[in-house]
């Protein structure tokens, strides 16, 4: 049986094509319908319970539909899985919505928390990685003498002061639990549904930290302004305090991690756009950590 008979078969719906526009998206006549495909059936069940524990009042999220069976998904014969989802068109904005987003962030931030066992370990390997970039640094100079490469090796200082500060904030806190969600939250992903925020949280594998929320407030501030990010931290803060989560959130902003991929993206591919690309992250990073710390030390989280 071919995907478009099986999942007639098992949805009930009437009609189901392939959109012409965009795949994996069948039309049903009056609604469109989104399919992923899951190879690993672990991942599928984390990606099932992580939408049960996001339920709420406040906001919608992409959950499984339900099988005319009463199943959350469709097995394959040849191996791997199925599950259809609501389409939603219309895109959330960000400015004059940061109540409705901050709920969504602040509450994944309350339900994603996990023992942090192993992620101290984690975070070391990453700042070991760092140093070590230092050191071969200059055994790429007779090779490598591009205007990237010297601008790269003058941010070297400003790489190395950030990773003190940060190993200064983790030392601070010591950590018992850490969020474990995942891996993206762009803000294209957002949608409205009867007034609330609809979450589409698609098939990313779950990590372990808190880059997927500094990244988050990285994409927020370049696409809006200061009072914008004020505002949605503002709610954040009400929902999940923010006095739990400043020490890292501020260490993982300091992690030069854009730093960090230019140079790999150095070693095999010197293009312009990758450097604009790092330009911009360097920027909104910095701009990002400064205001966040301005909130943070005005509520009396840190010093």
């Amino acid at each position: 049986m071919d995907i478009l008979s099986l999942i007639k078969t098992h949805y009930y719906f009437e009609n189901a094509a392939w959109s012409r526009e965009h795949e994996p998206i069948i039309e049903t006549g009056t609604e469109k319908k989104k399919v992923y495909f899951w190879r690993d059936f672990n991942t599928l069940q984390w990606h099932i319970n992580w939408r049960h524990r996001l339920y709420c009042d406040a906001f919608y999220v992409d959950r499984m539909l339900v099988t005319g069976s009463g199943q959350l998904f469709i097995p394959f014969e040849s191996g791997g899985f199925l599950t259809c989802h609501d389409v939603l068109e219309e895109r959330a904005d960000l400015e004059g919505n940061e109540k409705s987003w901050g709920q969504f962030i602040g509450t994944v931030l309350n339900r994603s928390m996990v023992p942090a066992k192993g992620y101290s370990q984690l975070l070391s390997q990453n700042i070991e990685k760092t140093y070590q970039t230092f050191e071969y640094m200059h055994r790429w100079q007779p090779q490598i003498n591009s205007a990237e490469y010297q601008m790269i090796k003058r941010c070297v200082p400003t790489v190395g002061e950030r990773i003190r500060k940060m190993k200064s904030l983790l030392r601070q806190n010591e950590l018992e639990y850490v969020p474990y969600t995942t891996a993206f939250l762009p803000v294209e992903r957002g949608k409205w549904l009867s007034g609330k925020l609809f979450w589409e949280i698609g098939q990313s594998t779950p990590v372990i930290g808190y880059r997927t929320f500094s990244d988050f407030l990285k994409k927020w501030l370049m696409a809006t302004n200061e009072k914008s990010f004020y505002n949605l931290v503002e709610t954040v803060d009400k929902i999940s305090p923010l006095n739990r989560h400043a020490h890292q959130l501020l260490a993982d902003l300091y992690f030069p991690d854009e730093w960090q991929r230019m140079v790999d993206n150095l070693r095999f591919e010197r293009q312009q756009i990758l450097f604009e690309q790092f330009k911009t992250e360097w920027d909104a990073t910095s701009r990002t950590t400064t205001f966040f710390y301005q909130f943070l030390k005005e509520q009396g989280y840190v010093l």
